[in-house]
């Protein structure tokens, strides 16, 4: 995080004379400054209550946002495929690193008085103080995006955390920025939405609708596929002695319906089983490869496998592959019973 090491005691230190520049100088900094794409799932979003008033301060969200973007994928690019051993240290390395920089972020507000109330109130006169107060917005906006960091690094390392470790918003605010996090959020979890692919219905543009639906299934069972293939899906012994029809309506099913059902009946076919046994891949791996086979988040498959069993304490409200246990086990026996045996 270059950048973000020189705002806070580098050659970027935003109330040095060299710095405190026109808009004029930083429009074309700004837009000569390319954003970063993200090569990580989202799980978060900052909501900082405060437009920029300067693009001074657009520059500098621009360079911290960057920096935040990089330091993430780089960890995911260093640990992709890596063993638990290598995992375990880049987050636990990780962690203290951005454990400290939020330290010294709270404290560099403090000690300048960067107090977030001068510029949140509706009578704030961003016209008075400037400097000052375009200080104050970047350093509090920089404690917000790596409070965020902190975040998605665990969940994209969720895996190998233990749900009491695991740190809420509030958490980091109290256990090591020691202070109440604030009543409006400035960081906001992402809503994953599952999509079910309904039976399309014919109209003056059924054709088009159609033709998107039949196209987007072929996709998710294609993904699917791909990713389970290496791990002799097909040859699980319920699926094995089950003809092409039979194989490809389970799938279907599997593909199709929410991923609460989707888990349950990979479990019930014995595939959570057969990668632990068989090919010795960690609850990490198996949560990593499920997340590519059916195109969901890490998280939301962890808490669905994890909930099959009973003495689990993942939230059951939110995460109920449990509870289609016995409905993925009727629809299988449905199957058969329709002379799909061979």
């Amino acid at each position: 995080m270059q950048n973000i090491k020189a705002i806070l005691n580098g050659n970027l230190q935003p109330w040095q004379q060299k710095t405190v520049l026109s808009d004029d100088y930083y429009s074309p900094e700004l837009r000569n400054s390319k954003i970063i794409q993200e090569d990580f799932i989202s799980h978060y979003e900052t909501d900082f209550r405060i437009v920029p008033f300067s693009v001074r301060i657009k520059y500098y969200q621009r360079l911290i946002d960057n920096d935040i973007t990089e330091y993430i994928n780089n960890i995911q690019k260093e640990t992709i495929g890596g063993s638990e051993n290598l995992v375990a240290y880049k987050l636990n390395k990780a962690q203290k690193k951005i454990h400290n920089l939020l330290n010294e972020i709270n404290e560099l507000i403090d000690r300048k008085q960067f107090d977030i109330c001068m510029i949140a109130t509706k009578y704030a006169d961003f016209k008075t103080d400037r400097i000052h107060k375009e200080c104050t917005f970047i350093f509090n906006y920089m404690l917000v995006a790596v409070i965020r960091c902190w975040l998605e690094i665990q969940s994209l390392f969720i895996g190998f955390i233990d749900s009491e470790n695991a740190l809420t918003i509030s958490d980091i605010y109290s256990q090591i920025l020691n202070k109440n996090a604030p009543e409006t959020p400035e960081i906001l979890e992402i809503q994953t939405i599952e999509i079910k692919l309904e039976s399309p219905t014919i109209s003056q543009s059924g054709e088009k609708e159609e033709a998107f639906a039949i196209q987007y299934a072929q996709e998710k069972y294609s993904v699917f596929m791909n990713e389970v293939s290496p791990y002799r899906f097909n040859e699980l012994q319920k699926l094995v002695n089950l003809n092409e029809t039979a194989k490809n309506r389970i799938i279907k099913e599997t593909v199709e319906n929410p991923l609460h059902y989707s888990i349950a009946m990979l479990s019930f076919l014995g595939y959570l089983d057969n990668l632990k046994k068989t090919y010795s891949l960690s609850k990490e791996k198996i949560y990593s490869h499920l997340g590519k086979a059916l195109k969901s988040d890490v998280r939301t498959i962890k808490g669905n496998c994890l909930v099959l069993n009973p003495n689990s304490t993942e939230d059951r409200y939110k995460y109920q592959a449990d509870q289609f246990i016995k409905k993925v086990e009727e629809d299988y026996k449905t199957i058969l019973s329709g002379n799909a045996l061979k």
